[in-house]
């Protein structure tokens, strides 16, 4: 009985691999994808954005150089051979670490209603301060304090969103706790920002547990900032901020559509995306049906 009951379950675990990465051919023909896709493979300090619109950046270390920061190979979300992650293993907490800036795609609606971040995220200690894992700062930098929005680690197990930061008084400020994975354990993490629906969705799987929602935060409905000149940061505030993620990213995605709810995914595209990470080769993953 108990063998039976284990062959279903590899068997259902299969199937959704295997789905996942069929997805992908119709993914492609329907011409949707993430605006931003970082998945860490290079094997140099450059990174490529391989979403709707290429984009280039780099890996700076604490000190502010460029540095190949890429794990070794396998190092990645899926364990396979060539996928890699962006390694921030040794990072000090309290001090200056390293960072992945890349400019925001330039073609890009200046407003977007809704929009889905999606990534993987492996902790190398047990607890640990306040942490960023994704930033959108406005004017290209330039306007360093506002933010179209800011997603961190907070704590032990919380990830919080915050939208229009400094901006103006529309700021929206969510957190959900339920991110307390084991040190060492990949985690996929989504969060949805719907505004026509007036909430902010947290999910959070693994290859076992699938896709589940954390929790569900209302908020007013409202647009989210997307200035055509702004810098992406990755896994810290800043070039030699001392807010950077203490252990592992991969796959970092963010969906933003011109459109008006297209950008909020459901639970079940969000389970097709961690399927074809887990499943896939390292290449490029396109977006969400």
């Amino acid at each position: 009985m108990k063998i039976q009951q284990h062959l279903k379950t590899r068997t259902h675990f299969t199937a959704c691999l295997l789905a996942g990465v069929l997805s992908i051919a119709a993914q492609i023909a329907s011409g949707q994808q993430p605006l931003l896709e970082l998945r860490f493979n290079e094997t140099s300090a450059a990174v490529v954005s391989t979403g709707a619109e290429e984009v280039a950046g780099k890996i700076f270390d604490a000190g502010g150089e460029a540095k190949d920061l890429h794990s070794q190979d396998r190092g990645g979300s899926s364990g396979k051979v060539g996928d890699r992650a962006f390694d921030e293993s040794s990072t000090v907490s309290g001090e200056a670490g390293p960072v992945v800036m890349l400019p925001w795609p330039p073609n890009t609606p200046p407003m977007a209603k809704a929009f889905t971040i999606t990534g993987w995220l492996k902790r190398d200690v047990a607890n640990d301060e306040d942490r960023t894992l994704l930033r959108l700062v406005r004017g290209g930098g330039k306007r360093w304090h506002e933010f179209a929005f800011d997603l961190g680690y907070y704590g032990v197990g919380r990830l919080a969103l915050s939208v229009n930061e400094n901006v103006n008084e529309n700021m929206v400020t969510s957190k959900a706790a339920g991110y307390g994975s084991i040190v060492g354990e990949w985690v996929f993490f989504a969060v949805v920002f719907d505004g026509p629906a007036g909430q902010v969705t947290f999910y959070r799987g693994n290859a076992s547990s699938g896709v589940q929602v954390v929790s569900q935060h209302p908020i007013s409905e409202g647009e989210t900032l997307i200035d055509r000149g702004g810098n992406i940061m990755i896994g810290n505030s800043a070039k030699q901020g001392d807010r950077a993620f203490v252990g592992f990213l991969d796959n970092i995605r963010v969906y933003v559509p011109e459109g008006s709810s297209e950008g909020a995914l459901g639970v079940e595209a969000l389970e097709r995306i961690m399927a074809a990470d887990l499943a896939a080769s390292p290449g490029k993953v396109p977006a969400a049906p």
